[in-house]
């Protein structure tokens, strides 16, 4: 993949939609709950937030639009290395407005690299950038990235980034991965398994550290070639975790945790003592993730 197409969406992905949805509603009714983002947790939007819709199609909220500069830097480190085009589903009575926004904020950008229409899985390209889940799972992309909000936070197993400067960085990856041949891992790194709920992590993850996963960072074998990191969970008899309670948990000093809305029912949680002594015994760990979301490396290159 020495250039590859990229689609990227506009609304809450390239430029803010619903967040000025939400402000326009407070701004008009000034409810004594002040409407916030994180309460649409669908994309249907059904709750008591669902009264930014009637904002969709005022100008006002068009014509507040404006990329951040940071993501405006992001597209452009894409446009040096990639084809990028802007894949976009407007209001008929709209496109005119969405087009000339994208012309504005990006005037080296090709007219022609502007889609406007809700069909998305009929264009193919090899990356995608969106929110929408439906717009993920339907994509003949190669790789469809999701944009993390509110609405999309209990998918898991897939791709996903929180910023566009995270999409940037991904995107170099896989670009590397795809014109160079695979790389041995060695120690300090983390292979990372990621995936949905059922799909075989917790067999992978045995299979290389150890039957039971019981080769941990505290229990090393060496004819194992990983460990697996310890980690915490609020859930009673979860495998491969191990139990804490919820206050116990807080008290607890995490370098990364996740949860409970990705996971629906528990929050997980890595410590920092010693799991960050696993470069020294020279076992690179394997981290197993329900969600494609934030994960830091603490050592070597991502392994991917």
């Amino acid at each position: 993949m020495l250039r590859p197409s990229i689609g990227i969406d506009w609304d809450d992905v390239t430029a803010p939609f619903n967040s000025i949805a939400i402000r326009m509603a407070n701004e008009k009714y000034h409810p004594e709950k002040p409407y916030r983002l994180e309460e649409i947790t669908s994309w249907a939007n059904e709750g008591r937030t669902s009264v930014i819709k009637e904002f969709y199609n005022d100008p006002e909220l068009y014509s507040r639009q404006i990329p951040t500069e940071e993501t405006k830097r992001g597209i452009r480190r894409l446009m040096q290395i990639a084809d990028v085009f802007f894949i976009t589903a407007v209001s008929p009575h709209f496109m005119g407005v969405r087009a000339e926004q994208i012309m504005t904020q990006f005037p080296e950008l090709p007219p022609e690299n502007i889609i406007l229409g809700s069909a998305k899985d009929r264009v193919h390209f090899d990356i995608v950038l969106d929110d929408a889940i439906h717009n993920i799972l339907d994509s003949k992309a190669e790789y469809p990235v999701l944009m993390r909000k509110p609405w999309n936070a209990k998918m898991t197993g897939l791709l996903s980034v929180n910023t566009m400067a995270e999409f940037v960085s991904l995107v170099r990856q896989i670009m590397k991965a795809s014109t160079s041949k695979p790389e041995k891992i060695t120690a300090p790194a983390v292979l990372a398994l990621v995936g949905p709920s059922g799909s075989g992590k917790r067999e992978i993850t045995e299979a290389l550290c150890g039957s039971k996963g019981g080769n941990t960072t505290e229990n090393i074998r060496a004819e194992q070639l990983f460990v697996r990191p310890v980690n915490y969970c609020t859930e009673p008899e979860r495998h491969g975790h191990r139990y804490v309670s919820e206050e116990a948990f807080d008290r607890m000093d995490f370098f990364e945790k996740t949860g409970p809305e990705p996971c629906g029912f528990s929050i997980f949680g890595l410590t920092g003592e010693r799991e960050r002594g696993y470069p020294v015994k020279e076992k690179p760990p394997v981290c197993k993730g329900c969600r494609g979301g934030k994960l830091r490396f603490l050592g070597g290159r991502p392994p991917f």
